[in-house]
């Protein structure tokens, strides 16, 4: 969940990023956080085919993934993405 100041930020440099967000309460949004990036990636030119991933859920899998919100305990998660010529 996002506040307004995350939601403006995005949205100030791409209206249509509007769409990856949910509101949840005044001033509150769930972010498409998958969604969001892929926006980011294709405005900077990256195509499309080689844009994948963000189907997995840290909730729903807590065998693959650490969750505040599911076990309300902190932990680290880490993201690698890189990109090849």
């Amino acid at each position: 969940e996002v506040g307004t100041d995350v939601f403006d930020v995005f949205v100030s440099a791409d209206a249509d990023a509007a769409t990856a967000f949910v509101p949840t309460r005044p001033g509150h949004w769930l972010a498409d956080l998958p969604a969001l990036a892929r926006r980011r990636m294709t405005i900077a030119g990256m195509s499309t085919a080689d844009i994948y991933g963000g189907d997995l859920c840290t909730i729903s899998e807590p065998a693959r993934f650490f969750s505040h919100r599911r076990d309300g305990r902190s932990g680290r998660i880490a993201t690698l993405v890189w990109m090849e010529p």
